[in-house]
């Protein structure tokens, strides 16, 4: 299990498939390593990402590893920071109640990603491949070796190789030089971008998109909204005409058109009404589906 922290944290170039296929030991305890097909390559700051989370984890550090998930923008505004750290600390505390000879660093390193995954964090697949590599080969060395203490064998050489790392001038330089760069890049493209946009600006080229969320749930919502007030102000229209043309004492007959003595006050007030309750059943449906009262 050494070699591979040692390809990974240090070389930052592992093997990702260590079964005991891909495993020879050589005279003079030498390990030999076949199958290159799966590799993984870790660049400098994604070293110092995975000790970072690995310390976090084996001293139970979760405000660093939170740190660490906010630093690389792995958690998102709807995340519930405090349910994951309370999530992750009481695994880590169930996985503490299991004997040290007995613990399985791989199901453990599993589990914290599941964790993770619950709760959208979204895990560098580098990472994960490193996981995969450290569980496999934990297996392997089970089966030659059932006694084995793994969080022994690795909590050491991981606080050996983050201290290293601590100590070295060029870990606390790497963020102060990246921001430099940046801002020099910055002053670099800045004139040529302004530039541009000041041509596009003259030519009445320039454009700009604007995206709204929900915004076109909201149009709809309030477009059925104003259908509906209208509908039933005019409902509302129908029943008092109609209420008036029943009040009237001059009737009007259209004794020519529909019959002797029928008056024109009641045929139209009672249109009125029939027309008011069929708006009416639709207003009901409306609600009724919408849900809102």
């Amino acid at each position: 299990m050494k070699f591979i922290l040692q390809q990974a944290l240090v070389d930052g170039f592992f093997h990702a498939d260590p079964h005991p296929g891909n495993i020879f030991v050589l005279e003079g305890n030498r390990i030999c390593l076949i199958d290159y097909g799966m590799m993984g390559f870790l660049e400098q700051e994604r070293i110092d990402e995975l000790l970072t989370f690995l310390v976090a984890i084996l001293t139970r550090d979760l405000d660093k590893l939170v740190r660490l998930f906010q630093r690389l923008d792995l958690i998102g505004e709807e995340v519930d920071v405090r349910s994951l750290r309370v999530e992750v600390d009481d695994l880590i505390a169930r996985f503490e109640s299991v004997e040290l000879a007995a613990l399985d660093v791989g199901r453990f390193l599993n589990a914290v990603f599941d964790v993770l995954a619950r709760h959208e964090v979204s895990v560098p697949s580098d990472l994960l491949l490193v996981g995969k590599a450290l569980a496999t080969i934990e297996g392997v060395g089970r089966d030659i070796y059932p006694e084995l203490n793994t969080l022994d064998e690795v909590r050491p050489m991981v606080l050996k190789i983050y201290l290293r790392r601590l100590a070295d001038p060029g870990y606390h330089t790497r963020a102060p030089r990246r921001a430099i760069e940046d801002l020099v890049y910055l002053a670099e493209t800045a004139p040529r971008d302004l530039r541009l946009t000041l041509k596009k600006l003259r030519r009445g080229e320039l454009r700009t998109h604007l995206e709204l969320e929900h915004f076109e749930s909201s149009i709809k919502s309030r477009s059925q909204a104003t259908n509906r007030l209208a509908l039933a102000v005019l409902t509302s229209a129908l029943v008092l005409t109609s209420a008036f043309l029943f009040s009237q004492q001059t009737q009007v007959e259209l004794s020519n058109i529909v019959g002797p003595n029928v008056p024109l006050n009641a045929i139209l007030g009672l249109t009125g009404l029939v027309l008011a309750v069929i708006y009416g059943a639709i207003l009901t449906v409306g609600f009724l589906r919408s849900g809102a009262f």
